[in-house]
């Protein structure tokens, strides 16, 4: 009767942490789950991140280039202007020394 009782209560025992490891399970599993989708969700979001950033970095390339670009032009057109205020200073000079020949020539 007594060794009844312990095995009927020894099986109580064993259906009572089934049951409750069953729960504990249940409940890690739908923890894993949870944590599986964040995890999809910044690894997305880190994708998306990681296109932007090629994205910028090529954007930043190509206005590095057009930067060259617009220096090398602002030289060449500096240099023009110099060209230019030369040449208009010597034609000025030029005007005044014929000026002075036709004055001398009156």
């Amino acid at each position: 009767q007594q060794i009844r009782a312990a095995n009927h209560e020894l099986r109580q025992q064993t259906r009572q942490q089934k049951t409750d490891f069953s729960v504990e399970t249940l409940h890690m599993k739908n923890r894993l789950n949870r944590y599986k989708a964040i995890n999809e969700q910044l690894q997305q979001k880190l994708e998306a991140d990681k296109a932007r950033l090629v994205e910028a970095l090529e954007e930043k390339s190509m206005m590095i280039q057009q930067h060259g670009a617009l220096e090398d032009e602002i030289k060449s057109v500096r240099a023009q202007v110099a060209f230019q205020r030369d040449q208009n200073e010597r034609d000025k000079q030029r005007m005044v020394t014929l000026q002075e020949s036709l004055d001398t020539l009156r």
